[in-house]
């Protein structure tokens, strides 16, 4: 009667070689993983593309596959276009930034040319009764009122551009 250390010994060695045997084969005998494209036109005018040649008699091309991709060189164009993309998105950002604050001078300074040049009109009238900003009314004195019209018609001349 056999051993059944001898029995297993002797079944796993076989075993062990039959299945590396199986391995070297399938690694030879697998067809590369880029396999040929062919275009090619049928008698309806439908293209098609197969990895099978065209059937016979008809005419076909053949697709040669795409260049490899070095990464690492892909990757670096990726980043530096990422970085482009920022830049430009901040720039866009600055700039309506600016076109929002060129908007609020522009209206502060409608605002305060409209006042100005009230107040100009307020001051070329003589011994006429001006409102104070607390709501009562004060008529000013002649070198009180030539220099409040200087000072109004500087202001037209900075905000009324």
């Amino acid at each position: 009667m056999l051993d059944y250390m001898q029995m297993t010994g002797s079944l796993r060695r076989p075993a062990l070689r039959n299945a590396l045997a199986s391995l070297v084969c399938l690694i030879v005998l697998t067809p590369p993983a880029m396999a040929e494209m062919y275009k090619w036109v049928d008698e309806n005018g439908n293209v098609h593309y197969t990895q099978e040649r065209p059937p016979p008699g008809i005419k076909g091309d053949t697709i040669k596959p795409p260049p490899p991709v070095n990464s690492e060189a892909a990757e670096k164009q990726l980043e530096s276009r990422q970085e482009l993309l920022n830049e430009a998105s901040e720039g866009r950002a600055k700039n309506a930034e600016e076109a929002r604050l060129a908007a609020e001078d522009k209206t502060f300074n409608k605002e305060n040319c409209r006042r100005a040049r009230q107040s100009v009109g307020a001051y070329q009238i003589p011994n006429a009764l001006v409102e104070q900003p607390d709501g009562s009314r004060k008529r000013y004195t002649e070198e009180e009122r030539l220099k409040g019209l200087s000072e109004a018609e500087g202001r037209v001349k900075e905000f009324c551009k």
